[in-house]
């Protein structure tokens, strides 16, 4: 049997179960008529990545490609342990590991950040922070520039062109145009003769494009697309680095390119932006509605470490040419990125690792959820701003029912409620009063489809299976991956995360009853679909197994 070298890490043994029988008159072939297996090795710990459209919320279905960057960039393995620094997701689904000999804990999280472009969406990047071995599942929104979610506007526009030696041939101002629930905008100015640079410095030449897109702090949608969410890390004005919370007042994003290189710094000129602030937006240290003379800060996001920057200061004033008669404006921005106006909230008494919720439904199974969660607002006493939404990873699985705290202060009550995956029905809600806890606190919910059943799905590869000695594939640590479907394979639904294989078997998944499935796993950056062996899966009893056959993809590097 020929083995790959990269799949040599792979084999954990080769059984071979022999019974030799011998005659006077003859010798058989003592393996005839019996299994090869061969058992993958379990890495320590994987991650799934679901890339969610922020307007939709569904799956992403064009590619995603992802560059890792920051200080674990460098233990980043597929799952056949194959060293990567990038990968492309798989129907908005991307799946990766974490070298063996990295064990992450809450005294010494594994941090890696992730750096996202798809066609059509605004560039992204989430951190990503491990605190413990095993399966973890993580979801980053994206926002499709045709398909805005609610409280966002962009615009594109071609805006003039570009010489490596006199700069922009004229003045650029572009705004967003309003968002379509506060008619709030972000415009940017930059004056005539800057002279635009790449990422290395080059001064560019050619057709210029620009476009702004304005984000509305007091819309949950608008929300949801907040690169890394609102617990942060961040370098303060003294340039070091510490923990907290952003409380938002209107974050934009300015790209721009050249004959379609990204422009990253300027020359000979600096940015102007002006974000209109919508008046509902409630300053925290004055617990009063925004008002001029208020001064904010004003945050740059490096997409490369996941951090933001301190910048400066943005003191509000009134202005009447905007419909929300407040307006931020800053001069002298140097480099293009997400530009983030926020209050940041911090104190020595922050935890970085706290709470664990676990989800749980009150029938006893489950396939997922969403999860919604607002800071008490200033009035106090059970009252939730629900403006303030702070969730970053909202889609839960029965699977993967843990929630850990990051970043958050103590003493503070947080309302959490679960939804059902359109949000068109409340499931339950729970107050927490201290994220800082360091037990876990379980949040129930009583599902309204109450026809879902734990069901045992296991996986068996075979190849040479027409042979008198096939070879079977047991695989450990390998992602899977359910979506609904009719009985002709017609998608119902995007495809959500239901676990990690176990020597080939989940022992217990929740699954709707009488409801077609097909399932697709990740194998060293592959995807096995199994409607391309077999058809869909009607959930009309507890075990399913779910075969890949003769997948040369497999086969051949055995």
């Amino acid at each position: 049997m020929k083995i790959n070298k990269k799949y040599l890490s792979l084999v954990l043994f080769v059984l071979v179960s022999t019974t030799f029988l011998f005659t006077a008159c003859e010798i058989k072939n003592p393996t005839q008529g019996l299994e090869v297996r061969i058992e993958t090795i379990e890495r320590t710990t994987t991650v799934s990545v679901q890339f969610v459209d922020a307007a939709t919320q569904q799956l992403v279905q064009v590619p995603v490609e992802v560059v890792f960057e920051g200080d674990g960039k460098e233990e980043i393995i597929s799952s056949t342990n194959v060293e990567i620094s990038e990968l492309t997701s798989n129907q908005g689904v991307a799946v990766f590991a974490i070298k063996d000999d990295v064990v992450p804990s809450e005294a010494d999280p594994f941090k890696v950040n992730l750096v996202c472009q798809a066609d059509g969406y605004l560039s992204t990047s989430q951190p990503v922070s491990i605190s413990k071995t095993g399966a973890a599942s993580i979801i980053i929104f994206m926002t499709n520039l045709t398909n805005l979610p609610s409280g966002t506007a962009s615009n594109t526009e071609t805006t003039g062109t570009s010489s490596n030696t006199t700069g922009t041939s004229g003045t650029i101002v572009v705004s967003s145009g309003e968002d379509n629930t506060s008619n709030s905008q972000a415009t940017i100015t930059l004056p005539q003769g800057t002279i635009l640079k790449d990422q290395n410095g080059n001064a560019l030449s050619g057709t210029i494009k620009t476009t702004v897109t304005y984000f509305n702090p007091t819309d949950q949608e608008a929300l949801t697309a907040f690169p890394g969410g609102f617990s942060v890390e961040v370098e303060n004005e003294n340039g070091e680095m510490q923990e907290g919370g952003f409380v938002s007042a209107g974050f934009v994003a300015v790209e721009m390119t050249v004959d379609g290189t990204p422009v990253e710094t300027f020359e000979n000129g600096t940015l102007q932006l002006d974000i209109d602030i919508p008046a509902d937006v409630i300053n925290p240290e004055t617990e009063q509605p925004v008002a001029s003379g208020d001064v904010i800060p004003l945050w740059s996001f490096n997409e490369d470490t996941g951090e933001w920057k301190y910048e400066g200061e943005v003191t509000i004033a009134k202005s009447g040419k905007s419909k929300t008669g407040l307006k931020a404006t800053y001069k002298g921005i140097p480099h293009l990125s997400y530009w983030n106006l926020d209050w940041f909230l911090f104190g020595n008494s922050w935890c970085s690792f706290g709470l664990t919720i676990k989800f749980e439904s009150t029938t006893g199974c489950f396939e997922n959820v969403r999860a919604k969660m607002f800071y008490e607002s200033v009035l106090g006493s059970g009252n939730f701003d629900r403006s303030a939404y702070v969730w970053y990873n909202p889609i839960v699985y029965e699977t993967d029912p843990y929630r850990t705290f990051e970043y958050v202060p103590p003493d503070k009550p947080f309302l959490i409620e679960v939804w059902n995956t359109d949000y068109s029905e409340l499931l339950g809600t729970q107050i927490l009063p201290n994220l800082c806890a360091t037990d876990t606190t379980v949040v129930e919910f009583t599902p309204t489809n109450d026809n879902i059943h734990p069901v045992t799905l296991s996986v068996r590869v075979v190849c040479d299976s027409q042979s008198d000695n096939p070879r079977v594939v047991v695989v450990n640590g390998i992602p899977i991956y359910a979506q609904k479907v009719t009985e002709n394979g017609v998608p119902l639904g995007s495809w959500f995360y239901i676990g990690n294989f176990n020597s080939g078997v989940l022992p217990t998944i929740c699954l709707e009853t009488n409801q077609y499935y097909i399932f697709q796993m990740e194998y060293d950056g592959e995807w096995y679909n199994s409607i391309d062996y077999e058809p869909p899966f009607l959930i009309d009893q507890n075990n399913i197994l779910y075969e890949v056959i003769d997948d040369p993809r497999i086969c051949d590097n055995l």
